[in-house]
């Protein structure tokens, strides 16, 4: 692989823009911790300073999210104990989803900003979705379909029983 060096690229890249959609009072994760209904909004477990719940667009069975409760875009906008708790959750998790779903793997991680895929980026969620082998298909790359090899009551039912 070549490098092509483009250094007129340079105040496109560190060009501070706006942060889109920052207001608390439009976020989706937010009017969902705020209602008193955690089977309709998929929300496993509430900790004291994050939640626990499943993604209503999953890219997989048992896509689950670990919020903070504060709106907020970034790591460093997120105290250390909000942080480590997040952290504690992603671990427990993972073990909870490899137990409950008998995945062969997992994908973990944080889609920073729009550059970084986040489909909300102005509330920080750490992403878990179970994999297993031969789980990838054409339809999401031909037909823009996602398969969910679950049904989505069933499985919220079955985690919010392990989350308890």
């Amino acid at each position: 692989m070549k490098t092509l060096y483009a250094p007129w690229r340079h105040d496109y890249v560190t060009k501070k823009e706006p942060r889109p959609n920052n207001l608390k009072n439009n976020c989706v994760f937010c009017q969902s911790f705020a209602e008193d209904n955690d089977a309709k909004n998929l929300i496993l477990k509430r900790l004291p300073n994050s939640v626990i719940m499943m993604n209503y667009y999953p890219y997989n069975a048992g896509h689950i999210m670990i919020l903070p409760l504060e709106h907020k875009p970034s790591l460093e906008e997120i105290p250390a104990h909000v942080r480590c708790e997040m952290m504690e959750a992603t671990t427990a998790s993972a073990i909870l989803l490899q137990n409950a779903l008998h995945c062969q793997g997992m994908n973990i991680g944080i889609n920073l900003g729009i550059a970084g895929g986040g489909g909300i980026p102005s509330h920080l969620h750490i992403h878990l979705l179970p994999r297993w082998q031969g789980d990838t298909n054409f339809l999401a790359t031909l037909g823009e379909t996602t398969l969910i090899c679950s049904d989505f009551q069933v499985l919220y039912d079955l985690l919010k029983d392990q989350f308890a």
